[in-house]
Protein backbone atom coordinates (compact mmCIF):
# COMPACT_ATOMS: atom_id res chain seq x y z
CA UNK A 1 0.00 0.00 0.00
CA UNK A 2 1.40 2.83 -1.19
CA UNK A 3 0.24 6.77 0.35
CA UNK A 4 0.79 9.26 -2.31
CA UNK A 5 0.38 13.07 -1.07
CA UNK A 6 -0.65 15.38 -3.74
CA UNK A 7 -0.93 18.58 -2.10
CA UNK A 8 -0.05 19.10 1.10
CA UNK A 9 0.10 22.70 2.72
CA UNK A 10 1.30 22.62 6.30
CA UNK A 11 1.20 26.31 7.05
CA UNK A 12 -2.76 26.41 6.04
CA UNK A 13 -2.87 22.78 6.97
CA UNK A 14 -5.13 21.32 4.07
CA UNK A 15 -3.81 18.47 1.92
CA UNK A 16 -5.29 16.45 -0.62
CA UNK A 17 -3.87 12.90 -0.60
CA UNK A 18 -4.18 9.62 -2.14
CA UNK A 19 -4.01 5.90 -1.15
CA UNK A 20 -2.84 3.39 -3.64
CA UNK A 21 -4.49 -0.50 -3.25
CA UNK A 22 -2.61 -3.49 -4.58
CA UNK A 23 -2.53 -6.73 -4.40
CA UNK A 24 -4.48 -10.25 -6.01
CA UNK A 25 -7.57 -10.51 -7.11
CA UNK A 26 -8.04 -14.22 -8.32
CA UNK A 27 -4.61 -14.72 -8.68
CA UNK A 28 -3.99 -11.41 -10.61
CA UNK A 29 -2.42 -8.52 -9.84
CA UNK A 30 -4.69 -5.45 -9.32
CA UNK A 31 -4.17 -1.86 -8.36
CA UNK A 32 -6.46 0.97 -6.87
CA UNK A 33 -6.35 4.51 -6.53
CA UNK A 34 -8.82 5.88 -3.40
CA UNK A 35 -8.24 10.15 -3.22
CA UNK A 36 -9.32 11.42 0.23
CA UNK A 37 -8.82 14.96 1.87
CA UNK A 38 -6.84 14.48 5.24
CA UNK A 39 -6.87 18.37 6.02
CA UNK A 40 -9.08 17.53 9.24
CA UNK A 41 -6.54 14.57 10.27
CA UNK A 42 -3.57 17.31 10.45
CA UNK A 43 -5.31 19.70 12.08
CA UNK A 44 -5.83 17.56 14.42
CA UNK A 45 -9.86 17.69 13.99
CA UNK A 46 -10.61 14.29 12.73
CA UNK A 47 -13.11 12.19 15.54
CA UNK A 48 -13.41 9.15 13.32
CA UNK A 49 -16.11 7.56 11.67
CA UNK A 50 -19.45 8.16 11.86
CA UNK A 51 -20.83 4.67 11.32
CA UNK A 52 -20.48 1.82 10.57
CA UNK A 53 -20.40 2.89 6.95
CA UNK A 54 -17.41 4.75 7.48
CA UNK A 55 -14.99 1.93 8.63
CA UNK A 56 -13.65 2.53 4.98
CA UNK A 57 -13.10 6.10 5.58
CA UNK A 58 -11.22 5.48 9.04
CA UNK A 59 -8.84 2.61 7.55
CA UNK A 60 -7.68 5.43 5.14
CA UNK A 61 -7.24 7.93 8.01
CA UNK A 62 -4.96 6.04 10.07
CA UNK A 63 -3.06 4.60 7.29
CA UNK A 64 -2.60 8.45 6.28
CA UNK A 65 -2.05 9.03 9.92
CA UNK A 66 0.51 6.42 10.38
CA UNK A 67 2.53 7.52 7.26
CA UNK A 68 1.96 11.21 8.18
CA UNK A 69 3.74 10.28 11.40
CA UNK A 70 6.37 8.98 9.81
CA UNK A 71 7.18 11.98 8.02
CA UNK A 72 7.01 14.03 10.99
CA UNK A 73 9.37 11.94 12.93
CA UNK A 74 11.63 11.63 10.30
CA UNK A 75 11.84 15.44 10.02
CA UNK A 76 12.25 15.94 13.24
CA UNK A 77 15.19 13.60 13.73
CA UNK A 78 17.01 14.69 10.61
CA UNK A 79 16.81 18.44 12.23
CA UNK A 80 17.69 17.05 15.08
CA UNK A 81 20.97 15.19 14.03
CA UNK A 82 21.61 18.27 11.22
CA UNK A 83 22.04 20.22 14.40
CA UNK A 84 23.52 17.24 16.84
CA UNK A 85 27.22 18.92 16.92
CA UNK A 86 25.75 21.92 17.86
CA UNK A 87 26.25 22.63 21.39
CA UNK A 88 22.60 23.42 22.41
CA UNK A 89 20.10 23.94 19.59
CA UNK A 90 19.27 27.60 18.35
CA UNK A 91 15.49 28.79 19.45
CA UNK A 92 14.26 28.46 15.94
CA UNK A 93 15.27 24.60 15.75
CA UNK A 94 13.81 24.30 19.28
CA UNK A 95 10.39 26.09 18.06
CA UNK A 96 10.47 23.74 15.22
CA UNK A 97 10.79 20.63 16.83
CA UNK A 98 8.20 21.54 19.50
CA UNK A 99 5.68 22.35 16.69
CA UNK A 100 6.39 19.01 15.11
CA UNK A 101 5.73 17.34 18.78
CA UNK A 102 2.82 19.03 18.90
CA UNK A 103 1.52 17.96 15.39
CA UNK A 104 2.60 14.47 16.31
CA UNK A 105 0.65 14.80 19.26
CA UNK A 106 -2.47 15.68 17.87
CA UNK A 107 -2.68 13.59 14.27
CA UNK A 108 -1.81 10.59 17.10
CA UNK A 109 -4.52 11.57 19.23
CA UNK A 110 -7.34 12.51 16.68
CA UNK A 111 -6.49 8.83 14.57
CA UNK A 112 -6.08 6.87 17.24
CA UNK A 113 -2.24 5.94 15.92
CA UNK A 114 0.47 5.46 18.25
CA UNK A 115 3.65 6.92 17.84
CA UNK A 116 6.41 7.74 19.27
CA UNK A 117 5.43 10.50 21.74
CA UNK A 118 2.25 8.97 22.72
CA UNK A 119 1.10 5.97 24.49
CA UNK A 120 -2.15 3.49 24.49
CA UNK A 121 -3.43 3.77 28.24
CA UNK A 122 -6.31 1.66 29.39
CA UNK A 123 -9.58 3.66 30.30
CA UNK A 124 -12.48 3.13 32.86
CA UNK A 125 -15.45 3.24 30.48
CA UNK A 126 -17.82 4.91 32.72
CA UNK A 127 -15.22 7.26 35.01
CA UNK A 128 -13.07 8.16 32.35
CA UNK A 129 -10.20 7.00 34.67
CA UNK A 130 -6.83 5.53 33.40
CA UNK A 131 -6.76 2.15 34.82
CA UNK A 132 -3.73 1.12 37.51
CA UNK A 133 -1.06 -0.77 34.97
CA UNK A 134 -0.11 -4.36 36.07
CA UNK A 135 2.62 -4.65 39.12
CA UNK A 136 5.41 -6.33 37.67
CA UNK A 137 7.46 -8.49 40.67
Amino acid sequence: MVLKFSQVDMATRTSQCSVIVSGLFCGRPISCEVPFDISTLVRGEWVGPCGEEDVWEETIHQIAAKRLLQDFDSYSRRLSYENYDKRSFSESTSEELMKIRTRMLEVSQAANVICRHTAFVSVDQETLEPLPSPIQV
